[in-house]
């Protein structure tokens, strides 16, 4: 919502929601925040971007995944991973565009960069050339 100024209603997976219920009575410090995700020291706040991009890079290398292909790896790997996945289950590039947010199809574009397998599909072969033998040189 915070580019596109626009409000996303997406359906929430049963585990996911069973966590986020978790967190509120066990995890989450007690306070008047409106918001889901907060600090655990005092002072109480939302959690900032980059306290978001540190938590997912410290979990992402705890679990052995190397993020560096993604940038920062924060939560935009989170995206990239899920647009990724979804277009390998193929799934339409504007469903996908729609889940993420996105207004235009070229931007989600950007997410999927790393989908070789979908990128060998659309390759050519090499036709094969003859080489003037006689000529030397090298290129």
């Amino acid at each position: 919502m915070e580019k596109t100024k626009e409000l996303i209603v997406l359906p929430l997976l049963k585990d996911v929601g069973e966590v986020i219920i978790e967190y509120f009575k066990y995890g989450r410090p007690i306070c008047d925040l409106e918001y889901i995700f907060v600090t655990y020291i005092a002072p109480i706040k939302i959690i900032s971007s980059s306290e978001m991009t540190a938590i997912v890079r410290r979990n992402a290398n705890n679990a052995g995944i190397d993020c560096s292909i993604y940038g920062k790896g924060g939560p935009h790997t989170l995206r990239s991973t899920l647009a990724t996945h979804l277009f390998e289950n193929n799934i339409s590039l504007p469903v996908i565009s729609e889940i993420l947010g996105h207004k235009d199809t070229r931007t989600t574009e950007v997410y999927l960069k790393l989908d070789i397998p979908h990128l060998r599909k659309c390759s050519l072969d090499v036709p094969l050339f003859n080489w003037n033998k006689t000529d030397r040189k090298v290129f």
